[in-house]
């Protein structure tokens, strides 16, 4: 089953990786509640807005924590660095904008937890050139190559969105994934 993960993001550096078995964290209202309990020094929470993250969103965005959404498989209009590639959707934007982000040549020197799974889920990832658009792989593929969901790695690069976006020293990401797919 997959986890639920919150990737807390500060600046360039990465804490720990907060991770709850799917079983603990079974439904949006149990999700929200390890989001708001992880927010008490203030900050944003990006929230996937698939599967269980919708209710979890729902229910925080009236809680007075500063609460962002996100769907991967929404349109994005961002292009890569070099201004020459757009992205299939937001979830290919995010990957694509951390995999820049991690390239030595940029020099951002982005520290992340040490995390086996989290390098697997990172690396795991591929992608693909579609009508002159990067389009990252499906989940559901990611899925079943790697008898897992990449559920840290997708905490981590829309930790690193949610910095880059809104500029704040303090980031958390509630990352659920218990759907059928995720691009579209």
């Amino acid at each position: 089953q997959d986890k639920s993960v919150i990737a807390k993001c500060y600046g360039r550096w990465f804490d720990r990786l907060i991770t709850r078995l799917g079983i603990q964290t079974p439904d949006g209202k149990s999700l929200a509640t390890l989001v708001a309990a992880e927010m008490t020094n203030g900050g944003s929470a990006m929230v996937d807005l698939v599967g269980y993250g919708s209710s979890a969103y729902d229910q925080l965005k009236d809680s007075g924590l500063t609460i962002v959404g996100i769907n991967g498989g929404s349109t994005s209009e961002a292009h890569d660095r070099g201004g020459q590639m757009s992205f299939a959707n937001k979830r290919t934007e995010v990957y694509w904008k951390f995999r820049e982000a991690l390239d030595p040549a940029y020099g951002l020197d982005i520290r992340l937890p040490i995390d086996e799974e989290l390098k697997s889920d990172l690396s795991a990832i591929h992608w693909e050139l579609v009508g002159g658009r990067i389009r990252v792989e499906p989940k559901e593929k990611t899925k079943e190559r790697i008898g897992r969901s990449p559920d840290k790695g997708d905490a981590v690069v829309y930790a690193w969105a949610m910095a880059q976006q809104e500029s704040v020293s303090n980031i958390e990401v509630a990352e659920h994934q218990q759907y059928e797919i995720f691009d579209s």
